[in-house]
């Protein structure tokens, strides 16, 4: 248990050493820059050097399944609680709020560091799931909300989940665990020194990001939407309790609906105007809250 919180506690430090490098004004911009070179090279690494050589099965595409359906009951539930009299805005802002998971962000390293290479194989396919919604399902739903006569563009969204070079991975490495391929040696020592600054990267972006001030006029739709997605979350764990999963699938997905709001989240809200604040505020109250949700669950699930 020690070895967990001490684990835990080097990536509080890695957020911390962020947040003052904000404010110190040390770093400028609010991550953008890290996130590129993450989303595009220490991630991508990190789920090879994790993933290699892991073995396929059915398991993997039951996680995919998962994902997807976890999500598209998220979107509905955030259309539901709005109500009637709220603006379209409000609505749409739900929609993007209730649904979609941070994967990479803190699901990965969390993943990588306390359970066995496997467990990145279920995240990966939970996440190809996520994925056609948080970067392109629930903002075309809710783009359907604040104009009804919008129609949904599949091509748009396939375009959109075929362009993020993590979900791309994903793909190749289901690719090569279905037909048995293991990647060179020679080729997972040359790219572990990348993937191996992935969770300090991952978690120094988490700390640049975070805000802790809050705007009065949307703590009523914050409080309803965090509630809501604790709610799902704690339904989503008890059900994958119950079901015949494999145990190391169950602690996976459990750490999967934990995982904080998606990044694209903030993008999508503020194309459609829909309540951008409110989101970007969801985002930090989500990463913080998951962080000691993580440490917690390590300390039970490992």
């Amino acid at each position: 248990m020690f070895d967990v919180i001490l684990t835990a506690c080097s990536f509080f430090v890695c957020i911390i050493l962020g947040y003052m490098s904000k404010k110190m004004k040390l770093v400028s911009g609010d991550g953008n820059f890290i996130g590129n070179i993450v989303m595009t090279f220490t991630l991508p690494c990190a789920l090879i050097v994790g993933f290699n050589g892991a073995t396929f099965s059915y398991w993997m595409i039951i996680a995919l399944f998962i994902g997807l359906v976890t999500n598209i009951i998220a979107m509905f539930f955030g259309k539901y609680i709005t109500g009637h009299k709220q603006t379209r805005e409000a609505q749409a802002s739900y929609i993007l709020n209730c649904s979609g998971f941070s994967i990479g962000n803190l699901a990965i390293p969390f993943c990588l560091t306390f359970l066995p290479s496997t467990a990145i194989g279920y995240l990966a396919m939970f996440d190809i799931g996520n994925s056609i919604i948080c970067l392109g399902g629930s903002a075309a739903y809710a783009s359907s909300v604040l104009d009804a006569s919008n129609k949904t563009d599949i091509k748009a969204i396939i375009k959109r989940l075929l362009s993020a070079i993590p979900v791309d991975t994903y793909f190749v490495l289901l690719l090569l665990s279905i037909f048995h391929i293991t990647l060179p040696k020679t080729f997972i020592t040359l790219i572990s020194p990348v993937a191996s600054a992935n969770m300090f990267l991952m978690m120094f972006m988490v700390g640049l990001q975070l805000e802790f001030v809050i705007d009065k006029a949307f703590s009523k739709g914050m409080f309803k939407i965090f509630v809501s997605r604790l709610f799902l979350s704690l339904v989503f764990t008890g059900l994958f309790m119950i079901l015949p999963l494999d145990p190391l699938l169950k602690k996976t997905l459990i750490i999967a609906v934990f995982a904080p709001i998606a990044g694209a989240t903030i993008i999508f809200a503020t194309e459609l105007k829909a309540q951008e604040k409110l989101c970007a505020m969801m985002s930090s109250l989500t990463m913080i809250f998951s962080l000691f949700v993580y440490v917690l669950l390590m300390i039970i699930l490992v």
